[in-house]
């Protein structure tokens, strides 16, 4: 999870973009991946909940 916090920034500090747009930038991948990685989660406890359910 910190590498979603981290990479972003450490990508784009490589490029020659201003200041402004990177920051926005970082700010998009850095939701976005933490937004990815809910989902992901979020799906498997689902499936493990229906999976636990259909036992019972």
């Amino acid at each position: 999870m910190p590498a979603f916090l981290i990479v972003p920034e450490l990508l784009l500090n490589q490029t020659d973009m201003d200041a402004a747009t990177k920051s926005v930038l970082s700010l998009l991948i850095t939701f976005s991946g933490i937004g990815i990685y809910l989902y992901i989660v979020m799906r498997s406890e689902r499936k493990k909940a229906q999976a636990k359910q259909s036992q019972i």
